[in-house]
């Protein structure tokens, strides 16, 4: 469904005038005004809940996994039929979730919604971070209105809600069909509303869990974690060389009063692109791997429990930046990746002890800006026609460029096909700043928009894939390069400027005490797309639950495990929020291992008719006491027409040797 943008034509013009004043330049004139006190105490809660949808549901990021192009040349092997062919044929679309995209295959870390809410008793905010690869703003609206009709009083302008920008999440969340299309299948709401509920519980729970609390603000260098993808376009107009990124990541500590860690929200910019376009299960990859070392280091340096320790690991300006991370394969190059940044953060963390304070101030603005064709700062307007260009630097002349998008080779162009109306946000903690940017800015644009915001006197960080969707946007030279990152900038040459001035003005207003200037708050706003839960598929009863291929007898370390087993239907197997499958060890019966870490992995393939086949995978880790150790499965089936039961599995020992 298309925006349909509603202005009053005497008030555009208005405002354009009033943008046009708005320039980066005089951004030191409007100083820092004196905050008022603190109404109370920082009260603070946190909390997460599992959003991975059932396996099958398709995947976000990569357009070579969409079935109808998948050929053998592609994903599948030479010789062998479409992809898209061989998943109808195999029965996955009458009770699989993937309709024009290929259906997951199984699970390497469970997706989360890790929540942080800060109240000073005026002003409630959420911090949120999603393992997805973008947020749109329908799924913001729909979390924003599941915590009103719940009592949490939160609103969608003191929400912010940021996706990691994983491409191991699912699709079929986007309302878009441009989205659709080219990342991630068909809007299914049975994803939608799994989400959106439970983004909803987590910022529930974590307004219930709300204490006296701490919050410390540091930052930590990750000199090395990632690279810039694009150093052709970034040296044009940057005056460092091509291997140029923003190492510092931000982080808030949050504790309890009585130093209890609550966790801590991240700010670091990565691309979430270890998992590759023939990988094809869930993943929250180099960030979902962070933020659990993270936890666990917090927990273990604490002495607390690791479950009640939430790490939101927001994304910066990853526009141009990717993650580095060696080894043999993804599960190795991941880890490494992850390793890379929590080892320094938890320094930081460990750094910012006894530095917290309770006198925390928040406040925020919010408002919407539409692609309507109206001027941005020196007169050039932003294009009202969204266009997806070729890339590769190749350039139109002049004559046959269309107005707003310079030199682009348009290869996709669709009005409606995308968001024409985006949400921007920017979150005030004290005297630092979160600029929620709804796209991927490139790392010279997030550094422009950082420093700012920096001249009015504070520190910023920009919040990418917050709130809402629009691809990329980037500085002029990079777009007029027409990389990648230049020609996804869907709006044209003025995307990039038009969100730095916006956010820019939004700050200014903030820390003025003033609302958005009039008249474009609320002027624009996309009508409402609802994301209601739809009901689930209809449940076919399957094979008994029974063990189909047992581990190996003897492993050593470096070995993998398995165990496979006759299982239930994804739509109601791998319950959320509980483990699956674990690791114990028979003559204790501890608990080694489960599948909410990025160690024990899920295989799915459906066999037959009914035949849900579920294989676990686990590599011995060096260091395992020797001894017997087995696969515990807790999980569902259908053994009746809509009748779900629980079953209970257990693998014969393997034996673990020195």
């Amino acid at each position: 469904m298309a925006a349909q943008p509603v202005a009053r034509p005497s008030a555009m013009r208005n405002a354009v005038a009033a943008l046009g004043l708005v320039a980066v330049l005089v951004a030191s004139a409007f100083p820092l005004a004196q905050a008022p006190p603190p109404v109370a105490p920082l009260l603070a809660g946190a909390a997460r809940a599992e959003i991975t949808p059932p396996v099958t549901t398709p995947m976000w990021g990569y357009t070579a996994r969409e079935a109808v192009f998948s050929l053998a040349s592609d994903l599948g092997s030479p010789g062998s039929v479409p992809r898209f062919v061989e998943q109808r044929t195999r029965g996955l679309d009458t009770e699989g979730y993937a309709k024009t995209f290929l259906a997951s295959e199984g699970v390497h870390t469970r997706l989360f919604a890790n929540a942080f809410v800060l109240d000073d008793g005026a002003s409630p905010v959420a911090l949120v971070e999603v393992d997805l690869g973008g947020f749109p703003g329908e799924m913001h609206q729909a979390v924003a209105d599941r915590l009103a009709a719940s009592g949490v009083p939160i609103p969608r302008e003191r929400l912010l809600i940021g996706a990691t920008h994983t491409h191991g999440g699912p699709g079929g969340f986007f309302a878009y069909q441009g989205y659709a299309l080219l990342g991630g299948d068909e809007l299914d709401l049975r994803v939608a509303g799994l989400i959106a509920d439970q983004i909803a519980k987590a910022v529930r729970e974590a307004w219930e869990r709300r204490e006296p609390a701490t919050l410390a603000i540091g930052s930590a260098d990750l000199t090395g974690a990632t690279s810039n993808r694009s150093p052709e376009a970034h040296i044009t107009g940057h005056a460092s060389d091509g291997s140029h990124v923003k190492s510092l990541a931000r982080i808030l500590r949050i504790d309890a009063l009585d130093g209890r860690p609550l966790g801590a929200v991240v700010d670091f910019a990565a691309h979430g692109t270890i998992v590759g376009d023939r990988d094809l299960l869930f993943t929250g990859d180099n960030q979902g791997v962070a933020w659990r070392l993270l936890a666990r280091g917090i927990a273990q340096a604490s002495g607390q429990d690791a479950q009640r320790v939430v790490v939101a690991y927001l994304n910066g300006a990853e526009g141009d930046v990717s993650p580095r991370g060696t080894g043999s394969d993804f599960f190795s190059r991941v880890a490494d990746a992850g390793a890379r940044q929590a080892t320094p953060l938890l320094q930081a963390w460990e750094a910012l002890a006894g530095q917290g304070t309770a006198q925390v101030r928040l406040d925020a603005r919010f408002h919407f800006v539409c692609f309507c064709g109206q001027q941005v700062q020196d007169g050039e307007a932003i294009s009202p026609i969204p266009i997806l260009g070729a890339g590769d630097h190749q350039t139109l002349p002049a004559p046959f460029q269309v107005p707003g998008h310079g030199g682009k080779v348009p290869a996709v162009a669709g009005p409606g096909a995308v968001p024409q109306v985006v949400r921007l946000q920017v979150l005030r903690i004290n005297d630092h700043v979160l600029l929620a940017v709804p796209g991927e800015a490139s790392m010279a644009l997030g550094e422009q928009m950082e420093r700012d915001v920096a001249a009015m006197g504070v520190t910023a960080d920009v919040a990418g894939l917050a709130n809402d969707y629009i691809s990329y946007m980037s500085t002029l030279p990079e777009y007029d390069w027409q990389d990648y990152e230049g020609s996804f900038n869907l709006y044209g040459r003025m995307t990039g400027p038009l969100f730095r001035q916006e956010l820019v003005a939004m700050v200014q207003a903030m820390l003025a005490g003033q609302p958005v200037a009039e008249p474009w708050n609320g002027i624009v706003e996309a009508p409402p797309i609802p994301l209601p839960t739809a009901p689930p598929l209809k449940l076919l009863p399957g094979a008994p639950p029974a063990a189909l291929a047992q581990p190996a007898s003897s492993l050593r370390a470096g070995d993998l495990a398995t165990f496979t087993w006759a299982g239930g239907s994804p739509a109601v197997d791998h319950p959320l929020d509980t483990p699956m499958v674990r690791i114990v060890q028979a003559a204790t019966s501890t608990v080694v291992d489960d599948d909410m870490g990025f160690t024990l992995r899920l295989r799915y393939e459906k066999q037959g008719a009914d035949l849900h086949r579920w294989t676990a995978e686990w590599p011995v880790p060096a260091g395992l006491l020797p001894g017997d150790y087995d696969f515990e499965v807790s999980g569902r089936s259908v053994a009746h027409p809509g009748e779900v039961q629980a079953y209970a599995l257990a693998s014969v020992p393997f034996h673990v040797d020195a």
